[in-house]
């Protein structure tokens, strides 16, 4: 090989080694991991990439470029150290407020975002759908709920029970109220429920704000005494057993200042007509209803065959010369029926 063949062959192996020197040394620098700053939305990261490009730097961390999508570079744009990406997309959504729609873009990440965004507070009887943490994607839709409860509340009285208790330490026709009734009282209300303004059905919740009181009635069962002769020579006694008793077993009483016999009609009456006498005491045995005008009240009277008697009782049919005898039941005073008698005041 003469010398200028030589020159130009060194030449040439002198060329290929720069240039393979050179590409190995660029690959290197395009394929070593370089640190940049990514800003998605506003939101800033760094990130470290072997990405070559600005495109690949996109695909490797999952964005897509879109129409709607704004980026500070070209996409074919070398990546170097310290660089800053900016990449920002409007996603579009279906808005639904009750029944009002709108299309919405928006920058926001997650549901909570977007009600920020848009200025909107939720209220206590709304809710959103999905839920506020949900990630905001393209084509979704988001809904807010509303549900108005309209109450109408009324309250009436409960009226108390009364009760009636046996009391021994009562006679048989007395009474004694032991506890006073108090009525109760309850709440009802009434809720027309709406949902989205729509009527959706009517709930009604009954309270008991206050539980009522029973009255507590005391009725006696102790027995009235059997009353004691009053006069000398009369030996019998007025018992329920004798209502009629008889001339024979009559002794005839004395007194100094007793007037004469007069004729009367007689009836029996029993507790069921009153418990208390004209006088204010208890009726019992041994008390007979007059007519004041004949016979005055507080009088103490003799029916011929009967008995002595206290004139403490009056009745609407005593009139004139009637008396009526107190017995122990209805069935004697039935028994009883109607009789002629003779009638004198003692005292």
């Amino acid at each position: 090989m003469n010398q200028p063949s030589k020159i130009k062959h060194s030449l040439v192996m002198l060329l290929a080694a720069v240039l393979l020197t050179t590409g190995v040394t660029s690959y290197a620098a395009l394929t070593r991991e370089k640190e940049l700053v990514f800003v998605y939305n506003e939101q800033e990261q760094n990130i470290t990439t072997k990405a070559t490009t600005v495109g690949e730097v996109l695909s490797e961390n999952g964005y897509q470029l879109t129409d709607r999508a704004t980026l500070n570079l070209p996409l074919e744009t070398e990546v170097t150290d310290a660089m800053r990406i900016e990449l920002t997309a409007d996603h579009t959504i279906d808005f639904y407020y009750m029944d009002a729609y709108q299309a919405l873009n928006t920058s926001a990440e997650t549901v909570a975002e977007l009600l920020e965004e848009q200025g909107y507070t939720l209220h206590e009887d709304e809710k959103v759908i999905p839920s506020m943490d949900t990630k905001i994607v393209d084509g979704m839709a988001v809904y807010i709920q509303r549900t108005d409860k309209v109450s109408n509340t009324q309250e009436e009285e409960i009226a108390f029970e009364t009760e009636y208790r046996l009391s021994d330490d009562l006679y048989v026709d007395e009474t004694r109220v032991a506890q006073e009734g108090e009525n109760g009282l309850r709440r009802t209300e009434v809720i027309d429920t709406m949902y989205n303004g729509r009527y959706m059905g009517t709930t009604t919740e009954v309270t008991i704000v206050k539980e009522p009181v029973p009255e507590i009635i005391e009725e006696g069962t102790m027995e009235y005494p059997v009353p004691e002769p009053e006069t000398e020579g009369y030996t019998g006694s007025y018992t329920e057993s004798d209502t009629v008793s008889t001339r024979d077993t009559y002794s005839q009483p004395s007194y100094e200042n007793a007037g004469g016999w007069m004729d009367f009609t007689a009836t029996a009456y029993d507790p069921s007509v009153g418990d208390t006498t004209r006088m204010g005491t208890p009726a019992r045995l041994g008390v007979i209803a007059v007519d004041p005008s004949v016979i005055p009240l507080g009088s103490t009277v003799e029916v011929e065959g009967y008995g002595v008697f206290s004139a403490e009782d009056t009745g609407g049919a005593i009139n004139g010369r009637k008396i009526d005898i107190f017995v122990s039941t209805y069935d004697e005073a039935i028994q009883f029926g109607i009789r002629n008698v003779r009638v004198r005041i003692l005292d």
